[in-house]
């Protein structure tokens, strides 16, 4: 058995036709070190035609999708799930090892070892995220119920999307960001597919082409897929090489596995919701490091 496994089911179930519901399923196994090895299906409900996530140039996201970033559109920014007090009872709902939350304050290239603290609880930087200028993160939200149905339909629709192209979704998660007005998320990869989608606020995300080896070299990854953080340095020499994308209410950014980006928040509080998974390809990549002979 693998530690983390997932599956969308490769075609959408038709239910209670009568009524005009479809359904998408997701099979999934979630990782031992978050909620056990338990399989789960989620089921998301769909109205007849209803999209949670879509893109003006169908054509351009599969050509893009997986390479370089682009925008996408969604219907989630009035959903209730993503109130300020709805995430207090989710931030209460998880386990302490999936909340991450600190000062917002911090460099575009932070070392991550000396990341400052805000001297809050989670449920405090959420209450008073307005003034307490700070960032956190909730974590594989998707255990939640009312989420994992956001997370099945989002890439139900992905997977609509691309058609034959697409690929089996691995590792299916979800996460739920909330940061105080001019927070910044350092110069960072990620090991997954990801559709960042802003639900509340304004923020400006710049993403960098994942193949340039002059930003982030082969014993970076190397280091990042044995364990090392997924902060990197950061040299503005590099600014003209990224690419800038502005996010508010009701649309998204794709960012391919281990695109270097980093973001930063507008005038108001920003509330995002992160749809991802990984791939057979992927993980062959994510392997293929770990098991280098090379230090």
């Amino acid at each position: 058995m693998t530690p983390e496994t997932c599956r969308l089911s490769h075609e959408r179930l038709d239910t209670t036709r009568a009524c005009g519901l479809k359904a998408a399923m997701l099979i999934c196994r979630f990782p031992t070190h978050s909620i056990g090895t338990e399989d789960v299906i989620l089921i998301s409900r769909k109205t007849a035609g209803q999209r949670y996530l879509w893109s003006e140039q169908p054509d351009e996201f599969r050509e893009q999708f997986g390479k370089e970033g682009f925008l996408v559109s969604h219907d989630l920014a009035s959903s209730s799930l993503f109130s300020l007090p709805r995430i207090v009872e989710l931030a209460q709902a998880l386990p302490e090892n999936l909340i991450e939350y600190n000062a917002g304050d911090v460099a575009i290239g932070q070392d991550p070892l000396l990341t400052p603290t805000n001297g809050l609880s989670p449920e405090e930087t959420i209450r008073r995220i307005e003034s307490c200028g700070s960032w956190l993160l909730l974590k594989s939200v998707q255990l939640e119920p009312d989420y994992q149905a956001l997370l099945a339909g989002c890439l139900a629709d992905v997977r609509e999307i691309l058609g034959s192209s697409a690929p089996e979704m691995l590792a299916l998660r979800s996460f739920v960001f909330v940061s105080s007005p001019g927070a910044v998320t350092p110069f960072h990869i990620d090991p997954e597919c990801q559709f960042l989608l802003q639900i509340r606020g304004n923020k400006q995300i710049q993403l960098f082409d994942p193949t340039d080896r002059d930003i982030v070299s082969e014993k970076q990854l190397r280091e990042y897929w044995r364990g090392a953080h997924r902060n990197q340095p950061y040299r503005e020499v590099w600014e003209p090489k990224g690419v800038w994308h502005s996010m508010g209410p009701g649309t998204g950014v794709h960012i391919p596995v281990t695109a270097p980006h980093w973001v930063r928040v507008l005038e108001d509080v920003s509330i995002s919701f992160s749809v991802t998974f990984e791939t057979t390809a992927t993980h062959a990549i994510r392997d293929a490091y770990r098991k280098s002979d090379k230090p």
